[in-house]
């Protein structure tokens, strides 16, 4: 019965991780996935005379949600396109190119919800990543251009991730960023420095470095730093000031098995003491997060069946420190908060469809009055149901 409710769902409604033996790729598609969910455009290759060979696959999907304690003016429940992207890459040669274009929602905990029309106007445009690369050989790569971001643990898209909604330690993070990426990769390392301008401020002045270690066929260890080398004033949806001035650590650890994935990873951020551009105090975040699916149709050799049915689940802490004096709000729901959130998304695809359902719950903890949720920003607490349903192709 969920197999047909999905099924209609979908057929009705029109990396941030690094390396693909880390957070590996499911499916015919380029772009990094998460453990369930996979593109299932086989085929869709074309050869060009003189431009070589590409790739094109559709993430066509919508959601709709109902929540507790709506916040400001964002409705109780409502619907919307999440995704209406083509994702296009040329896989081979000297010089590569990849890029995603079309709309996009990003729903996430710990925000009000923006409508994809105006997610999309806001932040990245309908061409929010869009690089080429020069690859002289199977280890080194240069790539220039709208990047995503290093570090972090989940994706931009929603179709990227195990869950719908990004979480409470993504919102301390970079998404999309425009610069330059070197990267190496053998069969044990994965390193990457990239020169970029953040959040996608304008001013390049973000440097990034990070490496993993495959520990074994399963495991990896992946180790990222990031941060601005300098104040940048820009402040507006697509570059939050704070986050935006920060400087970003995190450690992740990743488990591939058959039928369970398994992420923890630990996320530490600083907002120095900035005057001269209004940030009057030192700021910091303390996160852990888990992220766990288990599949109850395992993986073919390494890859999701055409019919995948999976129990992802996302546990999470954040706890912020200081006053930087720019906002009431500061880093989460006021000066020194904290907040714990739980999600669980059963998720179901048979070949391009998908469906899936997802409970989640925020808990803020020495909250500011008027910064948690509520008509007023008043009430420590949100649950939401959501579900996504739509076609990857």
């Amino acid at each position: 019965m969920l197999e047909r409710i999905c099924l209609l769902l979908a057929v009705g409604t029109v990396s941030n991780y690094g390396y693909a033996w880390d957070l590996p790729t499911y499916g015919d598609s380029s772009i990094a996935m998460g453990d369930t969910l996979s593109f299932d455009g086989t085929g869709n290759q074309f050869n060009t005379e003189g431009a070589g060979s590409w790739q094109i696959n559709a993430a066509l999907t919508g959601l709709g949600a109902i929540q507790s304690n709506a916040s400001g003016n964002d409705p109780r429940k409502y619907g919307d396109i999440s995704n209406a992207q083509a994702v296009m890459a040329k896989p081979s040669g000297l010089i590569q190119a990849f890029a995603v274009a079309g709309y996009y929602s990003i729903p996430d905990l710990s925000t009000g919800y923006l409508r994809a029309a105006s997610q999309t106007k806001r932040t990245w445009g309908a061409l929010p990543v869009a690089y080429a690369s020069i690859v002289p050989d199977n280890n080194w790569s240069l790539s220039v251009g709208k990047l995503f971001a290093l570090g972090g643990a989940e994706g931009t898209f929603s179709y990227e991730n195990t869950n719908i909604q990004r979480g409470l330690l993504w919102g301390q993070t970079n998404s999309i960023s425009q610069g330059m990426q070197l990267n190496y990769q053998n069969d044990t390392w994965a390193t990457s420095m990239a020169w970029t301008d953040g959040a996608d401020s304008g001013t390049y002045n973000w440097v990034a470095v990070s490496a993993a270690y495959k520990a074994s066929a399963r495991t990896a260890i992946t180790a990222v730093w990031n941060g601005s080398l300098s104040g940048n004033s820009a402040d507006n949806s697509k570059t939050p000031l704070l986050q935006n001035n920060s400087q970003i650590t995190s450690l992740l650890f990743a488990y591939k098995g058959d039928q369970l994935g398994l992420t923890p990873y630990l996320q530490y951020t600083v907002v120095p003491a900035k005057p001269a551009i209004g940030i009057y105090g030192v700021s910091s975040t303390q996160g852990i997060g888990i992220l766990a699916t288990y599949r109850l149709t395992p993986l073919v050799d390494g890859q999701l069946p055409k019919q995948n049915i999976t129990l992802p689940m996302r546990f999470e802490y954040l706890n912020t420190q200081g006053n930087s004096g720019t906002s009431a709000n500061n880093l989460l729901y006021g000066p020194n908060s904290a907040a714990w959130s739980a999600t669980l998304t059963p998720t179901w695809q048979n070949g391009p469809f998908f469906c899936r359902l997802e409970g989640s719950y925020v808990k803020a903890l020495n909250y500011t009055q008027g910064s948690a949720f509520g008509p007023m920003g008043t009430t420590p607490s949100q649950a939401k149901l959501m579900v996504e349903a739509g076609l990857l192709y």
